[in-house]
């Protein structure tokens, strides 16, 4: 076992539903739906994004990877964790609606904004001029998240800036909704956050052009 801010990481072996095809593959495993959500856990995820690290959690919509947003090795591991071509952009997740504004420009109103968040969105964005983030590339527009799930906002919010935040799969697979279905990532990453499996469609809201 490994300790992380208090939590005892199990290098799990899984039931027999969701074995590993490689032992090679197993990572640390944490439960984090609503029975067990905790303290320690948020932290521990946090104390790995501030080490650069990649780790793998549950969204609203399905299970993402992320790493944090200001880190540009971290973001680079992402994506060398996906093996996804930094062309393709990342989304980002930040911890409360008010705190959009500080990473994207929106251009409508608070009264919409907090309309439309938290929940299963992706709003496209122009990113702020004033904060950076190290994206690949400085796309003209960033998918901002601000997921109606506890845990993934919490770790934002601990962590003090945005998670850069992707599907938890090889590029071009489908999504992942449990964390069996992304078991060859695991042996890349440093802790798998288990909420369970989630049900659940995202929509996209395009604001700005090209």
């Amino acid at each position: 076992m490994r300790k992380l801010a208090g939590v005892a990481l199990r290098v799990s072996t899984r039931a027999a539903h969701t074995k590993l095809a490689d032992p090679a593959a197993v990572c640390p495993v944490v439960r984090v739906d609503d029975s067990s959500l905790s303290e320690s856990a948020v932290e521990t995820a946090v104390q790995l994004l501030r080490e650069g690290q990649v780790i793998a959690l549950p969204t609203d919509t399905l299970y993402g990877v992320a790493a944090d947003a200001r880190n540009a090795e971290a973001v680079r591991r992402l994506y060398n964790v996906k093996g996804r071509a930094e062309r393709k952009p990342l989304a980002i997740c930040v911890g409360r609606v008010s705190q959009v504004k500080d990473w994207a420009q929106v251009p409508f109103s608070d009264d919409l904004l907090n309309a439309l968040l938290p929940g299963p969105l992706t709003l496209l964005l122009r990113p702020s001029s004033e904060r950076h983030l190290n994206l690949p590339g400085n796309p003209p527009l960033v998918g901002v998240r601000v997921p109606g799930l506890a845990f993934p906002c919490l770790v934002a919010e601990r962590l003090g800036g945005p998670l850069a935040l992707t599907s938890a799969n090889l590029s071009g697979a489908p999504s992942a909704l449990a964390v069996n279905e992304f078991q060859q990532l695991w042996s890349q990453l440093s802790a798998v956050f288990d909420g369970g499996v989630i049900v659940c469609e995202e929509r996209f809201y395009g604001c700005g052009s090209e």
